[in-house]
């Protein structure tokens, strides 16, 4: 695993960038968040010419075959994380996370997912309301540990909090589960724990089965 590239930066264009570590050069292609704040660092002079400035990308590599593979560059360990996460979102392949990275810095698709801003994901090229939609869905219970973690905005919950609504989103695919297996629909038994509460799987299953037979 290659997790991060840091040398020389010997080429660089809007959507890929060289870096020269130890005399080889290792191509990376990179968002376009990437390639602005590489050239705001001074990648770039005015003549439009590479000055050969130290940096450090953070990389994710994904395999096409057994003999291919694409190596994607970061400025912030952040972006590359978000690239990851984005990627957890079914349907959401590095094409498309890439795309909504060179459109939204990490912090903005954060807030973008906490206030269920389908419109500014969708201006992402090729991404659409249905699958930014989906991706505030999927990621919504994720995005507060990511900002805590990488000290993104304002998130007014503890650490504890996050971890306790993590293990609480296992009880709670551990009492659909039951639930379906005692014969209700995978429809019923959702909108029956979106209505019940405690902390553990038999908690859940209590409160939800009150519900039920209500």
């Amino acid at each position: 695993m290659i997790y991060y590239l840091n040398g020389k930066l010997t080429e660089l264009s809007p959507s890929f960038a060289a870096v020269e570590c130890m005399g080889v050069a290792y191509g990376a292609t990179i968002s376009a968040k990437t390639y602005e704040l590489l050239v705001s660092a001074g990648a770039v002079d005015a003549g439009g010419n590479i000055t050969g400035l130290d940096v450090k990308l953070y990389t994710a590599v994904k395999i096409r075959d057994e003999s291919q593979f694409e190596v994607y560059g970061f400025y912030s360990k952040a972006e590359s994380s978000m690239f990851g996460l984005l990627q957890t979102v079914s349907g959401i392949g590095p094409k498309a996370a890439l795309a909504i990275l060179s459109a939204l810095s990490p912090e903005e698709i954060c807030s973008a997912v906490r206030t269920d801003d389908i419109r500014l994901i969708s201006t992402a090229q090729g991404v659409g309301q249905k699958a930014a939609q989906k991706i505030c869905i999927d990621l919504k219970n994720k995005i507060d540990a990511f900002m805590i973690e990488y000290t993104l905005g304002e998130v007014n919950v503890s650490r504890e909090t996050i971890t306790a609504k993590a293990n609480l989103d296992e009880n709670e695919k551990l009492a659909l589960e039951a639930l379906t297996n005692l014969g209700y629909t995978k429809a019923q038994a959702q909108k029956a724990l979106s209505k019940a509460s405690g902390n553990t799987v038999e908690d859940l299953i209590r409160t939800a089965l009150s519900h039920l037979y209500n």
